[in-house]
C-alpha cells in the first residue's frame, strides 16, 4: 500500500490518457493547417476543386517560399516585405463592402498580383469540396473587379492559342490552356508582360508607388491547369518577379468570403485549440481530484511527549544510560524495592538490615520465591563491577523486578517487567 493519492489502475489509465493526448499533440503539429481549413470548392487556396489555388500554394511551399493564406487585414500582414495575391474577387459591384476592401488593399499593398474573375463553379451534391459544373462569369463581374482595382482597360474572351504564339519577354515561359476561350486584357494603356497578337494575359500597372501585375485568366494556376505545359513555372516567375528576397507571399481570403477576426477566446473554443483547453481541464481536474484527499480539518500532530509514566521510564533510562549513571541506579534501585516491600507487607518498625532481610526471605519462601535477597546483592555487585555492564545491568534489574512481584503477589501474580 503506497501513501499517494491514486491507485495503481488509476495511473495506468492517467498514464494512457497522457499517451494519447501526446500523439494527439504531436498530430495536430503535422496536420493542424489542413484541419483548420475551412471547406471550400471555389477559387481559393483551400479548395482542392479544378479551380481552386490548392495546388499552386503547396508547389510554392515545396519551393521553400513562405506563403500565408490570410484571413484577415492581409495588406497589413503583406506591408512592404511580402506579395499580396488577390485571386479572383467576386461579386464586387460598385460602393459594394467587397469592392471597398480590394481598393484599400491595393493602396495598402506595394506588391500586388490581381487575379480576375473567370470561372464560378455549382457545389457537387455529394462530395464536400467539389465542383459537378462550372461557368463562365458574366463580363460586368470581370468588369466591377478591373473598376475596383482602379484599372482602366478593356477585356476579351479569345480561342486558344499554342504556346509559340505567345511573346513571354524576361519571364520565359509560354502559357497552355486546357479550355476555350482564354481570357485577355487590352493591350492600349497597359505594359505586357506576357501576350500575344489578341491581348495581354499578364499587365504591369501603375499604382502610385507600388507594384500592380495583373493576370487576365485564372487557368494559369488553378488546380486543373497549374499540371499543364510549363504554367507551373510560368506562375512562380510571376510570383518570384513580384517577391523580394527572404519575402513571403500572402493571399488574401477575405475576398472570398473567408474573414475571420481574430479573437483569443474565440480561437481557444474553435479547432484545434479547443483540444488544447480540453487537455488542460483534465489536468486541472486531475489535480482538484488528486487534492480532495487533502482537504478538511487538519490532522493534530502527536504531543511531543508520550502520557503515562512508560515514556518517563524509558527516557531516564536512556539518560541514565548515555551518562554512564548505571552502576549508581541499580543499587539504589534494589534499596528501593526492599522499602517498597517492607512497607507493602506490613515489617515490623525496629527491623533494619539482616534481620529486614531474613523477615523477607521467610516471607519470600511461604509464597513460592526462589530467590534471597543476598541472592539479589551479590547479582547486583557483580552487574555493576563485571564487563558488559549495561547488558548484566538490565538482568539484574528484571531479576528484582521480579522478586517484587512474587513477594508480593505470589508466583501466580507475577507480570513481566514494562
Amino acid at each position: 500500500m503506497t501513501d499517494g493519492p491514486f491507485s495503481r489502475r488509476t495511473v495506468r489509465w492517467l498514464v494512457a490518457l497522457s499517451t494519447v493526448s501526446f500523439v494527439s499533440a504531436l498530430a495536430l503539429s503535422v496536420f493542424g493547417p489542413d484541419l483548420e481549413a475551412p471547406p471550400s470548392g471555389g477559387t481559393d487556396t483551400y479548395s482542392k476543386a479544378a479551380l481552386g489555388h490548392k495546388a499552386f500554394v503547396e508547389l510554392l511551399r515545396e519551393l521553400d517560399i513562405p506563403v500565408v493564406s490570410s484571413r484577415h487585414a492581409s495588406a497589413r500582414r503583406a506591408g512592404d516585405d511580402a506579395v499580396l495575391v488577390l485571386a479572383e474577387p467576386h461579386d464586387c459591384p460598385p460602393g459594394s463592402p467587397r469592392a471597398r476592401t480590394l481598393a484599400r488593399s491595393l493602396r495598402a499593398s506595394r506588391r500586388t498580383l490581381l487575379v480576375l474573375p473567370k470561372w464560378r463553379g455549382e457545389p457537387h451534391r455529394t462530395q464536400e469540396g467539389w465542383v459537378q459544373r462550372v461557368h463562365l462569369v458574366t463580363d460586368r463581374e470581370v468588369e466591377h473587379v478591373l473598376k475596383a482595382a482602379g484599372v482602366d482597360v478593356g477585356f476579351s474572351r479569345q480561342p486558344r492559342l499554342p504556346p509559340e504564339r505567345w511573346r513571354t519577354g524576361p519571364l520565359a515561359y509560354a502559357p497552355s490552356f486546357p479550355l476555350d476561350p482564354v481570357q485577355l486584357l487590352d493591350g492600349d494603356g497597359v505594359h505586357g508582360l506576357v501576350s500575344c497578337g489578341d491581348g495581354v494575359l499578364l499587365a504591369e500597372v501603375e499604382v502610385g508607388d507600388g507594384r500592380l501585375l495583373v493576370l487576365s485568366d485564372p487557368d494559369l494556376l488553378a488546380n486543373a491547369g497549374l499540371g499543364k505545359g510549363a504554367n507551373a513555372a510560368l506562375a512562380v516567375a510571376i510570383v518570384e518577379s513580384l517577391r523580394p528576397e527572404g519575402g513571403a507571399v500572402v493571399f488574401d481570403e477575405t475576398i472570398h468570403g473567408h474573414e475571420r477576426v481574430p479573437s483569443l477566446w474565440r480561437e481557444l473554443f474553435t479547432f484545434p485549440l479547443v483540444v488544447l483547453m480540453a487537455q488542460g481541464l483534465v489536468v486541472l481536474l486531475v489535480l482538484l481530484w488528486a487534492g480532495m484527499g487533502r482537504f478538511g480539518s487538519p490532522e493534530r500532530p502527536a504531543p511531543p511527549l508520550e502520557p503515562g509514566h512508560r515514556f518517563l521510564i524509558q527516557n531516564t533510562a536512556e539518560l541514565l544510560r548515555y551518562r554512564g549513571h548505571v552502576e549508581t541506579v541499580l543499587p539504589l534501585y534494589l534499596e528501593n524495592t526492599l522499602q517498597g516491600a517492607r512497607k507493602a507487607l506490613g515489617a515490623p518498625r525496629d527491623l533494619e538490615g539482616a534481620e529486614l532481610e531474613a523477615w523477607l526471605d521467610r516471607v519470600a519462601a511461604t509464597r513460592g520465591a526462589d530467590r534471597r535477597v543476598e541472592d539479589l546483592r551479590d547479582e547486583t555487585r557483580a552487574a555493576v563491577a563485571g564487563p558488559h555492564r549495561a547488558g548484566r545491568v538490565l538482568d539484574a534489574a528484571q531479576e528484582i523486578y521480579r522478586w517484587n512481584q512474587e513477594i508480593l503477589h505470589g508466583p501466580s501474580g507475577r507480570t513481566e517487567h514494562p
